[in-house]
C-alpha cells in the first residue's frame, strides 16, 4: 500500500499549522502518531475540541502541551511567534477564551463551506 502525497506543504513547526488542526497534522508537527495525539486529546491532556466526532487543536492547544512536556533540564523550545505567551487568568476565563476562538473558527469554517456549495455553476 503506497501512501498518498497530502495536499499541504510539510508542517514542520506549530506555526505551519493551520488555526484549527486535525491530529494527523499535529502529528506531523510533533513526529509521532495520530492515534498518540487522539489518546492525548482523550485523555485531556492537549487540549481540544471535539466536532463531528473528530478532534480540532488549536495552535496555542500544541504550544501548550509541548511547553508542559519540556524535560526538566532540557532547553525549552523556541515559543511560537503565532501564539501568545499562557495568560495569567483563571481557568474559567482561558476556558472561555478558547470556547469564543473555537466558535470564530468554526463559524469561519461554516461560512466557507457554504460558499462553496452556494456558487452558481460556470456557464459555457
Amino acid at each position: 500500500m503506497t501512501k498518498s502525497k497530502p495536499d499541504h506543504p510539510p508542517y514542520r513547526s506549530i506555526d505551519d499549522l493551520p488555526e484549527l488542526a486535525t491530529p494527523e497534522e499535529v502529528a506531523e508537527v510533533f513526529r509521532c502518531s495520530a492515534r498518540y495525539i487522539k489518546n492525548e486529546c482523550t485523555a485531556g491532556r492537549m487540549g481540544a475540541a471535539k466536532v463531528a466526532g473528530k478532534y480540532l487543536i488549536t495552535r496555542h492547544d500544541a504550544q501548550a502541551y509541548l511547553d508542559r512536556a519540556t524535560v526538566k533540564g532540557a532547553s525549552p523550545p523556541a515559543q511560537c511567534s503565532k501564539a501568545a505567551p499562557p495568560p495569567q487568568v483563571s481557568p474559567e476565563a482561558m476556558a472561555a477564551a478558547r470556547r469564543e476562538r473555537l466558535q470564530e473558527a468554526l463559524a469561519d469554517i461554516r461560512a466557507r463551506k457554504n460558499a462553496r456549495h452556494h456558487r452558481k455553476p460556470d456557464a459555457n
